[in-house]
């Protein structure tokens, strides 16, 4: 399962005092050792599961040799909703050859898209059409969410240097 400490950074905000009769929930809970809370803003990095086009050339880039990676229908799964405030805003990392599916993900877990933020890398990587140098952080949200005030927004580009595969930028972190 997903731990809290790869895949999710949260912001918490205490749930309301619990129902009488408490949903169904999995007999697992998927995000490790989180509390069932409302968080405010999501940071997600799902452990995407990709395949090289050529088992014979492009094996070693399989993501199944760096971490255990899970399928699109089992992270669209997820019990997002579970620890969502009803106004929260996800910040979703991206495979570039994966957009459409991210895209599907956020809408499963109940997100509108926003925006997204690439983070561009130093170093050229490998590609099959493009040799990429950049990975996308989509931006959703859902309810009503405050963005920055005026003259405070971010931008767009996070420029950090690669680290280990598939780790992402603090920049990230801080947005």
């Amino acid at each position: 399962g997903m731990t809290a400490a790869a895949p999710f950074a949260l912001t918490p905000e205490p749930a309301p005092p619990a129902p009488s009769a408490a949903p169904s929930r999995p007999a697992a809970n998927p995000f490790g050792g989180l509390v069932p809370l409302r968080y405010r803003v999501i940071l997600a990095d799902p452990p995407w599961q990709w395949k090289p086009w050529s088992e014979e050339t492009g094996k070693n880039r399989s993501t199944d040799n760096h971490y255990p990676a899970m399928t699109l229908d089992d992270i669209m799964a997820l019990p997002v909703l579970d620890i969502a405030h009803d106004d929260c805003a996800l910040f979703l990392w991206a495979r570039n050859d994966m957009l459409p599916q991210a895209l599907a993900v956020m809408r499963m877990w109940g997100f509108d898209y926003g925006t997204n933020f690439a983070w561009v890398k130093e170093a050229i990587g490998l590609g099959y059409i493009a040799r990429e140098q950049h990975e996308l952080l989509l931006y959703g949200t859902r309810g009503k969410v405050v963005g920055p005030a005026p003259g405070r927004q971010w931008s767009s580009v996070i420029d950090a240097r690669r680290g280990a595969p598939s780790e992402k930028p603090q920049a990230g972190h801080e947005l």
